[in-house]
């Protein structure tokens, strides 16, 4: 990404650069290399393959929307009648690209350290088929949860799909929010350039990530991002089994559905500890996770 920006600054300097589209390719490669070991080639000069499919993924068409909102509505009306949310196409892609890479490993005997080896490893020690650690996915593509009782291939790769367009979401979110904040509030750009240089400078100029973890500031910068501008405004769990919310008397039965108002939550002056509505770090003391109420 780096070198991107470094060679629009060559090309044309002083111009605009469009943040969103550069986390959209710095996220998507992000999550492709680190999940998949798969170099998506993002910041190339012509537009990938890759570009080309996720952006079918991040703009629905209008049956899909309408299809979304029938099955928020009518959930077991578009699991019977086997409607897909997303786009054929583009799954179809990811799908057999992850097949494909499976099929490498297996072939090659490869073994980096990702998200998609970790599923080969468990598949491979048969951890599933033990119906003790037997537990519920959630197929996207079909909009229905599936109760797995072993980890077979088409498992791994919905998955790793799941995997792969949560965590492209959510990161390209994030990055987007916090260049922002950082831009409008030049004292904590400042603070927080000068924090990691220092640990830069003094770590013979290398970065890991026992190094990005010591950083305080750093991490008071992306909790506010966080608390100010969640990924998901809110989200929705379903019990799996009959609980009672402590002390309310209340008993949630099995199939339950669970809305929690993620945004609103993390706006409510009365849940969050000395909150105010602006962004200002310095409200992260240290121990300020700690005392976050139980339960918010």
């Amino acid at each position: 990404m780096v070198d991107y920006i470094r060679q629009k600054e060559i090309s044309a300097p002083g111009s605009e650069i469009d943040v969103r589209t550069l986390f959209e390719r710095y996220a998507f490669d992000v999550i492709s290399t680190a999940g998949f070991g798969l170099e998506s080639q993002n910041f190339g000069a012509t537009e990938s393959e890759f570009s080309k499919m996720l952006k079918k993924t991040q703009t629905p068409t209008t049956f899909q929307v309408i299809t979304l909102l029938t099955f928020y509505l009518f959930p077991r009306v578009v699991s019977a009648l086997g409607i897909r949310v997303s786009d054929t196409k583009s799954t179809d892609y990811f799908r057999d690209l992850i097949r494909k890479t499976i099929q490498e490993r297996q072939a090659t005997g490869v073994v980096p350290d990702d998200f998609l080896q970790l599923l080969l490893e468990i598949k491979n020690k048969d951890f599933v088929k033990d119906e003790s650690n037997a537990d519920e996915i959630w197929d996207a593509e079909n909009a229905r949860t599936h109760t797995i009782t072993e980890l077979t291939e088409n498992t791994i790769v919905a998955q790793c799909l799941l995997f792969f367009f949560s965590g492209f979401d959510a990161t390209n979110t994030f990055l987007i929010y916090a260049a922002y904040e950082i831009a409008i509030n030049p004292e904590i750009q400042e603070h927080l350039f000068q924090e990691i240089l220092f640990a830069y400078e003094r770590n013979n100029t290398e970065l890991s990530f026992d190094l990005i973890m010591k950083m305080e500031y750093l991490d008071k910068v992306v909790c506010e991002v966080l608390r100010k501008y969640p990924p998901a405004f809110r989200t929705t769990r379903v019990a799996s089994n009959p609980y009672e919310i402590p002390n309310s008397g209340v008993v949630l039965d099995k199939g339950t559905s669970v809305v929690i108002p993620v945004y609103a939550i993390h706006h409510d002056e009365g849940k969050l500890v000395l909150m105010i509505p602006s962004f200002y770090s310095q409200m992260f003391p240290k121990c300020f996770k700690c005392r976050i109420l139980s339960g918010s």
